[in-house]
């Protein structure tokens, strides 16, 4: 009897402890699940107010483009930015219509429409045209372009280099004005 109680003495110290230890171990699981969903929770907050911050931005981003489109369209000067590490035009302001009779997606869509449209007689009178002169100062030329009604003006255009950290042209901004009126003036002087 003595060994039959030892052994259910035993038994019950064994269930206790693997019940203590279920316990703890289950006890153990939750607090490391608690953690991980207060810090899933924090994160998500975070997260939430990197989103919300975000969304501000771009808010704020939108409505400085929206402004500025609006500048573009009020100045009576064609407005650019050309990529000369993709070559391509990214932006041509919407006055190219009157000035050159173009679309802006015209230039856009081919980086050499801009060339086509300057006099044959021009094209190397404004060493701006020539990537090889971009030498990183700003500059003004005079040229010719023929509209596309064969009509031919007179532009002034300011080329503005910006530079890579290595020195190299990587943009080119400009402004071109119709300086028509005022050769035809000169021209009478």
């Amino acid at each position: 009897i003595q060994c039959l109680l030892t052994l259910v003495i035993f038994f019950l110290f064994g269930l206790g402890a693997h019940y203590l230890r279920k316990t703890w171990l289950n006890n153990l699981a939750q607090r490391y699940e608690s953690a991980q969903l207060r810090k899933a929770y924090l994160q998500n907050g975070y997260i939430t107010e990197l989103s919300e911050n975000l969304r501000q931005s771009n808010d704020l981003l939108s409505q400085a483009n929206h402004e500025l489109e609006i500048i573009f369209k009020s100045i009576e000067a064609v407005i650019f930015s050309y990529d000369c590490t993709q070559g391509i035009f990214k932006h041509v302001s919407a006055a190219c219509e009157s000035i050159f009779g173009y679309l802006p997606g015209e230039f856009i869509a081919d980086n050499q429409f801009w060339y086509t449209i300057v006099h044959p007689e021009d094209r190397q009178r404004c060493p701006g045209f020539d990537k090889t002169n971009w030498n990183g100062k700003p500059m003004t030329c005079k040229y010719r372009i023929v509209q596309k009604n064969g009509a031919v003006r007179w532009m002034e255009t300011r080329l503005v280099p910006s530079l890579n950290a290595a020195g190299t042209v990587v943009r080119v901004d400009g402004i071109c004005n119709d300086i028509t009126a005022r050769i035809e003036l000169e021209t009478a002087l």
